[in-house]
């Protein structure tokens, strides 16, 4: 059964009740006896498992299988003509 978050707008008292998802029924105050309202909290997330930081990718162990693109591949790379030529001078 889930835990539900109460509160009491009277006396502001904060308390939690193990409820039914069918049950409909009003809860009231255990200090004042008034009636509640829920409360709705944010549920925690846990990621587990790898693939899910930075780190799990691009390790040079596993085979890559990303790569370059030609078009991208060919800029990085120098050509011929535009290699500066060795005169020997040194």
């Amino acid at each position: 059964m889930p835990i539900y978050e109460f509160e009491c707008p009277r006396c502001l008292h904060h308390f939690e009740l193990k409820r039914s998802l069918q049950d409909a029924s009003p809860v009231s105050c255990p200090r004042c006896n008034s009636s509640t309202r829920k409360l709705f909290c944010p549920v925690p997330i846990v990621f587990k498992g790898s693939g899910f930081y930075t780190t799990d990718y691009g390790s040079r162990g596993r085979g890559d299988t990303w790569r370059k693109p030609d078009a991208e591949a060919s800029k990085a790379k120098p050509s011929p003509a535009n290699k500066p030529e060795d005169t020997g001078k040194g």
